[in-house]
């Protein structure tokens, strides 16, 4: 008699055999091996194995055949199969092996705990076949599905018997309240019934299947009850989602478009700012109009950084730090009832991170802590820094899984707190509880995780209070080098410059502010007259500022066409998103800066000097 199930692997590769033995040895099981298909045959039969591991490229008889052989011989037929392969990956081999009667297929290379778990599955399955086989035929239909939770109903609805997993769900209680309408439904058709019912907050599907007597006579069913909870959670996820990044897609394009606008805005009132005397009233009006753009600009960037398509400046940055210096500039925020403490880690590791986008992320995070209290009342928003070490187990679905060291970002506080349906809205953008909302709020916040590569949980219970936790991936990479001192500008003829922008007011706007800063001015309005305007005029032009997003002919193909005539000519990137991402796509290319949009006649001078001056002094 066996004390240890005994498994049979069939596979032509002995490297493989010895691998797979090695880990179902440590799991408990007897394994032997063998080489061919015939092999493999002749040890299923003499030896009756409890489970077997069958390779599909085998050097005499493949694998679909001998799987098909043994279910075609009675004393082995019943054996569970597990069917595996390296280079029978497609859905017709799949399909193939399974109608063979393969009880799984897997794909190698095979995660080992995949591999342990099919095999635990499938003898589980076998155990529950024999026991099936032992009673009456109603209950092999029964236990046909196993791992669910099954019963047995008289024609009243009463439970005659249920399995274990049937109790654990909700038993005789769940049965009563929820099969009641299905019943008269199912004997009126006497075909089977499946609904989706909430019980105890779970997600239940139910599944009746009649149970009928050789006169075809009702006689009760079988009902099937599957927690679906985990996997509706899951759905619904995927939906909020792909709801999310459709909005960012949206809202990304509508910043990018706004920040095109904003350049114009922005230079010629910071240039008209500049050129108007301060006792002059024309000189305020211009100011408004300036710090209007720049209400709008910081919208647009929250826009953006709710897309995850932020301009971010990404460098090694302290989180303790930062909460420290956003303390100051949050406590005008905090009613005079509430209590803001801090508990900060000193010597975090450092996170690599737009240090500006953190700032909002915290300020946003302490000052909606802080407005959950009703006015007049008292309370206490926490602000805590600390490290975490993240496994796999933390991870949820839809998220990338990156276990390793995290710095973590706390906010927690005793308010009102929140219920279920508010939590699932309050990233959505411009979603308040508040009478009147300010801006993107949560929503930015997320967006800056999803920049960053952040992770974020949450949880609040009304009259309870919230907590909201983030976590950034500790950064890894060596250490920067230290930024070289600036060289000397050169003295030499009045430079030229190549604006290429297919929106007629920044180029406008470039040219002004360049020619009053001595420049000579060249403009293109896409990437084929850039390159025209480079071929005629190569000689004479010092640097190129080159919009990264244009219809047809796009910056990066522009800009290789350009560097093909030129290979050292100073080329700026100016964009409305991202700067990382533009920067990574052009890696190892060289570019001479990135400007980002929307950007005022001083932030264009200075980013032009420096790629003009870099130039000269290389040349």
């Amino acid at each position: 008699m066996r004390t240890k199930p005994l498994i049979l692997d069939v596979d032509d590769d002995e490297a493989g055999r010895y691998a797979i033995g090695r880990q179902l040895t440590q799991a408990g099981y007897d394994v032997r091996g063998a080489g061919t298909g015939a092999r493999g045959l002749e040890l299923a039969s003499s030896e009756r194995p409890d489970l077997i591991l069958l390779d599909i490229r085998l050097p005499d008889i493949d694998g679909f055949e001998v799987c098909k052989r043994i279910r075609e011989t009675p004393s082995i037929a019943d054996t569970p199969i597990i069917q595996l392969s390296a280079s029978y990956i497609d859905t017709l081999s799949r399909a193939k092996g399974l109608n063979n009667g393969a009880d799984a297929y897997l794909t190698e290379p095979v995660e080992p705990e995949i591999l342990l778990a099919t095999v635990n599955s499938l003898l589980r399955m076998k155990r529950a076949e024999q026991r099936v086989r032992r009673g009456a035929l109603q209950w092999q239909a029964t236990f046909d599905a196993i791992k669910d939770g099954v019963a047995l109903l008289d024609v009243n609805g009463e439970i005659v018997q249920a399995n274990h997993a049937f109790e654990e769900i909700g038993g005789r209680a769940m049965a009563a309240a929820l099969t009641d309408d299905m019943l008269p439904k199912m004997r009126n058709t006497l075909s089977r019934c499946t609904e989706e019912r909430e019980w105890n907050n779970r997600m239940i599907v139910l599944t009746l299947d009649p149970v009928l007597n050789e006169r075809s006579e009702f006689e009760g069913c079988v009902c099937i009850a599957s927690d679906v909870t985990e996997r509706r959670m899951f759905e619904q996820q995927l939906r909020h989602t792909a709801k999310l990044e459709s909005i960012g897609v949206l809202a990304g394009g509508i910043a990018h478009d706004f920040n095109n606008l904003l350049t114009g805005i922005l230079g010629n009132s910071s240039l008209l700012v500049d050129s108007i005397p301060e006792n002059s009233p024309q000189h305020e009006m211009a100011r408004e109009i300036y710090e209007a753009g720049e209400s709008a600009a910081d919208l647009t960037r929250q826009i953006l950084a709710y897309s995850g398509k932020g301009r971010f400046v990404m460098d090694p940055v302290d989180f303790s730090a930062i909460a420290i210096e956003c303390r100051a500039f949050v406590r005008r925020f905090i009613p005079t009832g509430v209590e803001l403490v801090y508990e900060v880690t000193s010597g975090l590791p450092q996170v690599l991170a737009d240090k500006s986008q953190i700032q909002q992320l915290m300020m946003n995070l302490i000052i909606n802590a802080a407005e959950s209290f009703r006015e007049d009342s008292k309370g206490r928003v926490l602000v805590r820094t600390s490290t975490s070490a993240l496994g796999p187990d933390f991870f949820q679905p839809g998220e990338e899984n990156k276990p390793g060291e995290y710095v973590s970002f706390e906010v927690s506080d005793n308010g009102s707190g929140m219920d279920a349906a508010t939590q699932h809205r309050i990233f959505d953008p411009f979603f308040t509880t508040k009478f009147a909302g300010r801006g993107l709020g949560l929503s930015a916040v997320q967006g800056i995780l999803r920049g960053h590569g952040g992770l974020l949980r949450l949880e609040s219970s009304p009259g309870v209070g919230t907590t909201f936790l983030v976590y950034f991936p500790v950064d890894t990479s060596t250490p920067r080098p230290a930024a070289e001192a600036p060289k000397p500008a050169r003295s030499d003829r009045r430079a030229t410059i190549l604006v290429v922008d297919d929106e007629a007011t920044v180029r406008s706007f470039a040219r002004t502010a360049l020619r009053l800063r001595g420049y000579n001015v060249l403009l293109a309005e896409s990437g084929p007259d850039a390159i025209a305007r480079f071929t005629t005029e190569r000689e004479n032009i010092d640097a190129v500022l080159l919009d990264l997003t244009m219809p047809g002919m796009d910056g990066k193909e522009t800009f290789d066409r350009l560097r093909a005539m030129d290979s050292a000519m100073p080329v700026v990137l100016s964009s409305g998103f991202n700067r990382s991402v533009a920067e990574e796509r052009f890696r190892g290319t060289g570019i001479a800066g990135f400007l980002g949009k929307p950007y005022t006649g001083n932030q264009l001078v200075d980013a032009m000097n420096a790629a003009i001056e870099a130039y000269s002094l290389d040349r």
